[in-house]
């Protein structure tokens, strides 16, 4: 994406992480979506951000918004260098939805990881109720590789694996 910031390209490319835009990148800048995408380690919202052709709103766990300091600082300073916002979300906690309910009224794009975890599981179906209620359209994006980092995922066997994302 010819509109991305030279900073964001090079730490792409530093994560080794190839990204693929297909029509969903282009109906991100026309609207505001719910993004949903598989979820394979720590990097994934990471590298969302540094990827995605809008600055969106990003469902966090309050583990890894508010309570880890090391993770709250690094998503503070992603949210300060403009790459998004931090919406602290709970599956115990479902009135929290409604903060990203607010986001996509305002226009802003949210992003969600339906399993609520790194480890593979059933989706949480809250997307669901979120798009029938803001009426806004549901973007698939997907990553791949990220499940290999051994500093990043919980089953990793490479220190700097090729990621590949598609949005």
């Amino acid at each position: 994406m010819k509109t991305m910031n030279f900073w964001r390209r090079l730490i792409l490319r530093l994560l080794r992480v190839n990204v693929t835009y297909t029509d969903n990148a282009d109906v991100l800048k026309s609207q505001p979506c719910i993004v949903v995408s598989n979820h394979q380690s720590l990097l994934d919202g990471i590298v969302f951000a540094l990827a995605a052709p809008v600055s969106m709103d990003y469902a966090v766990t309050p583990k890894h918004a508010v309570k880890n300091i090391f993770t709250s600082r690094v998503l503070g300073f992603l949210q300060w260098c403009g790459l998004g916002r931090v919406v602290p979300l709970s599956a115990n906690k479902v009135f929290a939805i409604r903060g990203l309910s607010k986001s996509l009224i305002l226009g802003r794009s949210v992003m969600i990881f339906p399993t609520g975890k790194i480890t593979p599981g059933e989706d949480q179906r809250g997307y669901v109720w979120l798009s029938e209620k803001t009426k806004c359209r549901i973007v698939r994006a997907s990553i791949s590789g990220a499940d290999n980092s051994i500093l990043f995922s919980h089953s990793g066997n490479k220190l700097w694996p090729r990621i590949e994302l598609v949005i």
